[in-house]
């Protein structure tokens, strides 16, 4: 030790009095984890900068990889920063290389220092070493003499060890440069003079080891020395990946495969990366499996990296080895994995969703290179696939030779929405329903919700996602357990994957055609992933069979009522022309259609275009009934409130005809916002898939909500105005109370029918607990047509009048000019007291013009 302190101090003097030369262009790796992975950091003019992330392939990572004696095959971009911000200087941005260069600089580059990037985007990479590797120094000159200490270190995975680097220099200060640490030779942490402590120490800690950290470690001044220590990483004896240690572990042995996926979805791609990384990446993944995923995390970022790998090879049109695929989506699906799916972080059903995605997405990979009349078939313990392209009039079997009791499909052919050869894609999974369950089928009694039992049968048309609509429909026959059929039904559904309300089972468009015991024949008018399902018999609600029959009936009421109104103001349109019974007429004929149309269109989903077509034009007469409502509205304002406001703005209004207004309003702005709803939403968002109605998942049903909601927020408002000024009236205010109190009330119940201000207790009514409300919308609303009848005809004195001079067959009608003339609304909706009573004790000083604007309103 003499010895060698007496050399030490011999050399010291010498190499400080030298000047420290890197090579221009040197390359080194900062703040990886291991000698192999680090921020690139390149020497230029006397200092050390970065590269930005810009156009970096395995090409570019090659080159950086073979400079520092490692393989330019498998070399893995790191972007963003991976391995921290770095300081001072951007040498390099758009560097692009062809993959043999010798120097990162000799490829393709901006001028040195010109970039449009920051530190957030300083480049990365990992490489793989070869054996042997032999590294040249990123520095050539002398440098002082450093130590490591301990000499020899032996671990265990995941423990952790630590490795002091030491120098016996006497004063640290005057060093310039950062102290390295090198793994068999290659740099892989540097860290700034600033950081050592009094004793001249720095310390390299891991907190768990594994394979990647066996080997020998240096440190020294800006270079490697030859001052080594040892450390030997040994396994855990039979699993390496036992607990305590799995889950660390599986993290690290997944880090490389999520690495080389994750930078293809970062930034711009070409076909030939994504085919180098998913034939790197897959066999890695297939290995990792096979040995057994033992927890949830490892599960999901395993199913993660086959949605985006499926993805990436789609959207590229590179092939998946198919072979390696299917091997990896059975083992995820091993019935062995229970615990790791229980174990989930995360939803069940998120995962199962990217599972089947990203199977029919390598469906669809594979169809592109299948011909026509050829198919390919892959099977394995969990699942079975077929993918093959045929003539457009063949039927589709799947699986190619069922048994008759066999779990199978059958697709006629579609003539009407296919006319050309087509491919599909069939899957059979044989335990995504066992994992949805928990592990294992229930058959007893204590299920309490909708339970897949079966196999699950998948199918797709031409690699088409969305749900696809079928004439004649899919036949599918199933096996299930026998089941309990006094407390389970036996229902067809399938898997609906919806980001609103979660993904679950459904079963709309779907029916069950023949059941015994456990054997079930299905036929569903859609594609998608199918299955048997158990749910526990409920007993419907006596309230729900009481609001259909009351709405029914009251539909049939109304329409009736509606076409009894319509006659009589034909009949005696010449005795009550107006614009308000214009509105009317109309308000009638749109309620009548639509209810007839609910009644008999609503539930009709057989067939997918009729069902398109009675959806949208219930969202378009229901529109049509409220804007005529709003018309209505906007005519008793200017009428009679209006009038009390400003005289000289009522009478320039109505001193013409407003009907052309009107009915602009109420048939364009329906016609704009169901276009508007149905553009979005279409094709197979826009309605629900068991009734012909808009669809709330998508927010179609909005179009319909929100332009009722605002009506009748603004027809309340008016209603209100409408009242206030009939008590301001000299009329109400000297009146009994009696009087009062009649006259409200009969103005009230007259305006509510064609103001729409029942839909107040439509919106009241959605939370189901409050029946009382639903009862209430449902007998108003149904009963709209006949209200509109009691308090436009029954309760009009102008139209019984007529009628009754009519059946006295009188010649002329009433020639009393100040009572013949009095308003629509002064007869009807306000009542006897109204309109004319009204306007004379709004202004004294007004009344010629009073009589002039009654003239104007009702001639």
């Amino acid at each position: 030790m003499n010895i060698q302190l007496a050399w030490v101090c011999m050399v010291l003097p010498i190499i400080i009095s030298q000047k420290n030369s890197v090579q221009d262009g040197a390359i080194r790796l900062v703040g990886g984890k291991n000698p192999f992975e680090g921020r690139v950091e390149i020497f230029h003019s006397g200092i050390w900068g970065t590269i930005c992330d810009d156009r970096w392939t395995y090409k570019e990572a090659g080159v950086i990889c073979h400079l520092l004696g490692a393989m330019r095959e498998n070399a893995t971009v790191k972007a963003y920063a991976e391995y921290g911000n770095g300081v001072g200087s951007i040498w390099l941005d758009d560097v692009t290389c062809v993959g043999n260069e010798t120097s990162i600089v000799n490829c393709s580059h901006n001028e040195w220092g010109n970039h449009d990037c920051t530190h957030a985007e300083d480049v990365g990479v990992i490489c793989v070493p070869t054996s042997g590797t032999t590294v040249r120094p990123s520095t050539v000159a002398p440098q002082p003499i450093f130590f490591t200490a301990p000499q020899e270190v032996i671990v265990h995975w995941g423990q952790p060890f630590q490795l002091t680097c030491f120098t016996l220099f006497p004063d640290i200060s005057k060093l310039n440069g950062h102290i390295v640490w090198c793994k068999n030779e290659i740099v892989f942490r540097n860290q700034t003079l600033d950081s050592q402590n009094s004793t001249g120490q720095w310390l390299y800690n891991v907190d768990q080891a594994f394979s990647i950290h066996t080997g020998t470690y240096t440190c020294g001044l800006d270079r490697c020395q030859r001052n080594l220590a040892t450390v030997d990483v040994t396994d855990i004896p039979e699993n390496e990946c036992k607990a305590p240690l799995a889950l660390n572990c599986e993290r690290d042995r997944l880090d490389d495969v999520i690495a080389q996926i994750d930078f293809l979805t970062k930034g711009d791609i070409n076909s030939a990366d994504v085919d180098h990384a998913i034939k790197s990446a897959l066999p890695k993944l297939a290995d990792f499996v096979q040995e057994g995923i033992s927890n949830g995390e490892s599960l999901d970022k395993t199913v993660d990296i086959l949605h985006k790998m499926t993805s990436l090879a789609d959207a590229s049109n590179v092939s998946i080895e198919s072979a390696t695929f299917v091997t990896v989506v059975d083992h995820l699906l091993s019935t062995n994995r229970t615990t790791a799916w229980q174990n989930k972080s995360s939803k069940i059903e998120s995962s199962v969703d990217s599972i089947l995605e990203a199977v029919s997405t390598f469906g669809n990979v594979i169809s592109k290179t299948v011909t026509l009349n050829s198919n390919i078939t892959l099977s394995r313990e969990n699942l079975v696939m077929t993918v093959a392209r045929i003539p457009k009039d063949t039927r589709v079997h799947f699986p190619g030779n069922p048994d008759a009791d066999d779990t199978h499909l059958e697709l006629p052919p579609q003539l009407q929405s296919i006319d050309r050869d087509f491919s599909y894609v069939a899957t059979k999974f044989k335990s995504i329903s066992e994992i949805l369950s928990g592990g294992s089928y229930s058959t007893s009694s204590t299920t309490d919700s909708e339970e897949a039992v079966s196999d699950v049968l998948a199918l797709s048309l031409n690699g088409e996602k969305h749900r696809v609509e079928l004439s004649p429909p899919l036949q599918i026959s199933f096996t299930h357990p026998k089941h309990d059929e006094t407390q389970f039904e036996i229902v067809c559904g399938y898997w609906n994957a919806s980001q609103i309300n979660g993904s679950h089972w459904s079963t709309d468009g779907c029916t069950v055609t023949r059941n015994h015991e456990n054997l079930t024949e299905c036929r569903c008018s859609h594609l998608t992933n199918f299955a048997i399902l158990v749910r526990p018999y409920q007993k419907e609600t006596g309230s729900v069979e009481a609001l259909k029959w009351i709405s029914i009936i009251g539909c049939c009421i109304s329409v009736f009522f509606c076409i009894i109104t319509i006659v009589i103001f034909l009949v005696l349109w010449r005795f009550i022309k107006s614009d308000m019974n214009l509105l009317i007429i109309n308000l009638c004929v749109n309620i009548g259609l639509a209810y007839i149309l609910f009644i008999a269109g609503v539930e009709r989903t057989e067939n997918e275009t009729a069902c398109l077509v009675i959806a949208v034009l219930l969202q378009y007469l229901f529109l049509v009934v409220f804007c005529l409502m709003l018309d209505i509205g906007i005519y008793y304002f200017v009428h009679v409130t209006l009038v009390k406001i400003s005289f000289i703005m009522a009478n320039k209004f109505t001193s013409k005809s407003r009907k052309t207004l009107f009915l602009t309003i109420a048939y364009g702005a329906p016609g704009v916002i169901t276009g508007i709803t149905l553009g979005v939403a279409y094709p197979d968002k826009y309605r629900l898939h068991n009734m012909c109605w808009l669809s709330l998942d998508s927010g179609a049903l909005f179009g319909f909500l929100g332009p009722v909601a605002l009506i009748v927020l603004v027809n309340l408002v008016i209603l209100i105005t409408l009242v206030i000024t009939i008590y301001s009236t000299q009329l109400a205010s000297t009146g009994t109370v009696r009087r009062k109190a009649v006259m409200g009330i009969r103005s009230i119940s007259t305006l509510l029918p064609v103001l729409g201000i029942t839909w107040l207790f439509g919106f009241l009514s959605v939370n189901e607990h409050v029946i009382a409300f639903q009862y209430i919308f449902a007998i108003l609303n149904s009963l709209q047509g006949f209200f509109i009848f009691i308090s436009n005809c029954l309760l009009n004195k102008k139209v019984r009048d007529t009628i009754t001079k009519k059946s006295q067959k009188q010649s002329t009608m009433i020639t009393h000019s100040s009572q013949d003339k009095m308003s629509f609304v002064a007869n009807s909706e306000i009542g006897e007291e109204g309109l004319t009573e009204i306007t004379k004790k709004l202004s004294v000083k007004k009344s010629g013009r009073i009589k002039a604007l009654n003239k104007s309103l009702y001639n």
